[in-house]
């Protein structure tokens, strides 16, 4: 189990041996909506195929880069739908045919923005 911090517009790579620096997640754009809270968005885990789909282990990038990157043969986007991140916020995946489960902690919809997830067998 894993538990990370991606900022908006953002990627990060997924600590563990398992995933061989080859998945990562990335965060759109997170837009408040006026009350303490954030309109729904998607994130994504991000699994390179055939090596890895970031240079860094980090960094920022913006969601037309994004869109690229994931036309890319080396790519394949889960989506995941953040609609409440209470917790509740929940999607599976599969990495090297294991499945796993991402949960949204919570997201900060401030004008930093960031959202903290934990990933799990």
């Amino acid at each position: 189990m894993t538990t990370m911090t991606v900022p908006r517009l953002s990627y990060g790579e997924v600590a563990g041996a398992v995933f061989e620096r080859r998945l990562y997640v990335y965060v759109p754009e997170i837009m408040a909506d006026g009350k303490p809270g954030f309109q729904p968005f998607k994130m994504w885990v991000v699994e390179g195929l055939y090596g890895r789909p970031f240079t860094r282990s980090a960094g920022r990038l913006d969601e037309d880069g994004f869109a690229k990157l994931r036309r890319s043969l080396n790519v394949r986007a889960t989506p995941v739908l953040v609609a409440r991140g209470d917790g509740s916020d929940r999607a599976k995946f599969t990495f090297a045919r294991a499945t796993y489960q991402v949960q949204i902690l919570d997201v900060d919809a401030s004008k930093r923005g960031a959202v903290r997830l934990t990933i799990c067998r």
